[in-house]
């Protein structure tokens, strides 16, 4: 039996209300996806078991290699989902013949920290932006594959919305 590569992440591009950036951003980290556990051990348990508390904190962040006044001009933005970001890749493993596979992460969320960083003559003066996340959307090959809207109450794995039922129960 052959091994199979691994896709492996050829480009990437960051996007902001539409507006590109290839080629200015050299680094961007995705949110994590984190759930919050916490220990249950009822009578006669002999060990714990962690009880699925909801959902973290959704987080992103993205590096500029320059000071970009349109996004230095969405600081302070006043609502959760104010602004768009999407980071978009294009992945592909080297033991498949065709064409690479697309990647997209759509954000909606708003500028929760900018660190401008030292100066240092002859030295690029970067950006360093941190997005306070409320919607999420994992896209693989045209597929969703995860759609979290925290506002909206949503949160869709493989096309089954893990909270329409709470919804419903909470008359939402």
């Amino acid at each position: 039996m052959a091994i199979k590569l691994p896709e492996k992440l050829k480009g990437f591009a960051l996007f902001i209300e539409g507006q590109g950036y290839g080629g200015r951003c050299p680094e961007l980290n995705l949110p994590k996806l984190g759930r919050k556990m916490e220990d249950f051990r009822g009578g006669g348990m002999d060990r714990p078991v962690e009880v699925d508390m909801g959902g973290e904190k959704l987080e992103a962040s993205y590096t500029l290699a320059e000071y970009t006044p349109a996004i230095i001009e969405q600081w302070g933005l006043t609502t959760v989902d104010g602004l768009s970001v999407r980071f978009k890749g294009s992945v592909k493993a080297d033991d498949v013949d065709g064409d690479e596979i697309p990647v997209e992460v759509v954000l909606r969320g708003r500028h929760k920290e900018m660190d401008f960083g030292s100066w240092k003559a002859g030295d690029s003066a970067t950006l360093k932006v941190s997005v306070a996340v409320a919607e999420y959307e994992l896209i693989y090959n045209g597929k969703t594959m995860i759609k979290i809207s925290v506002t909206g109450m949503e949160e869709t794995v493989g096309g089954v919305d893990r909270l329409a039922s709470r919804r419903k129960n909470l008359g939402l």
